[in-house]
């Protein structure tokens, strides 16, 4: 029961404008500091660095489709995913329990959609799942300008991704107890496996 990001579909790279998107917003920021590279926790929890494990092994190594997704880029982010995922949870204040439920909730939006999840789409995806998380599953949360800004993306566009994401899982925000618990084993199960892995190499 490891997840689902395993079983997607064709899908491609979105020509959009150079104004929009994460891709472009990092891109323009690579020659001076990365809004990024600020003052946060120099340790993150165990799952929040398995998540971003998780995400990059099932990234499909595949940039060529026919088929655009309102999440694609026009050029993969220069930020990398970790360093995405520790900025989210830093700023956003995105807890263990909230992060395990950002994943149910990609999950959930890849069997609907069939989307094949790449290094262009994985950014905005983590972000609008996030978002959606914090705000069905904490009594305070911050606004979506909020969120936006901390994700790179303007306001607009992330009301866009919000409204496509949560019409393709169909409203279904509620994650019962035992799922959740299957998921949180899941991943404390693959972070065990990638430590003894890394141990191995030393």
């Amino acid at each position: 029961f490891f997840f689902f990001f395993f079983f997607q579909a064709e899908d491609g790279i979105r020509d959009r404008s150079p104004s929009r998107g994460l891709g472009d917003v990092y891109k323009r920021q690579v020659s001076t500091q990365s809004t990024w590279e600020i003052q946060m926790p120099k340790l993150l929890t165990t799952l929040h660095e398995t998540a971003s494990l998780i995400l990059l092994d099932c990234l499909s190594t595949s940039i060529s489709s026919t088929k655009s997704t309102p999440y694609t880029a026009q050029y993969t982010p220069a930020i990398p995913l970790s360093k995405y995922i520790e900025r989210i949870s830093a700023l956003s204040l995105l807890e263990d329990e909230t992060l395990v439920c950002t994943l149910i909730y990609i999950d959930r939006y890849l069997l609907a959609s069939g989307m094949k999840l790449t290094a262009h789409e994985v950014h905005r995806l983590f972000l609008t799942a996030s978002t959606l998380a914090l705000k069905f599953h904490c009594d305070d949360y911050f606004v979506n300008s909020y969120y936006a800004a901390v994700g790179g993306v303007s306001l607009e566009e992330l009301n866009e991704l919000e409204k496509d994401f949560i019409e393709t899982i169909g409203y279904e925000l509620y994650v019962e107890k035992n799922v959740y618990k299957r998921y949180e084993k899941a991943l404390k199960l693959y972070s065990n496996i990638h430590r003894k892995n890394s141990a191995d190499l030393l």
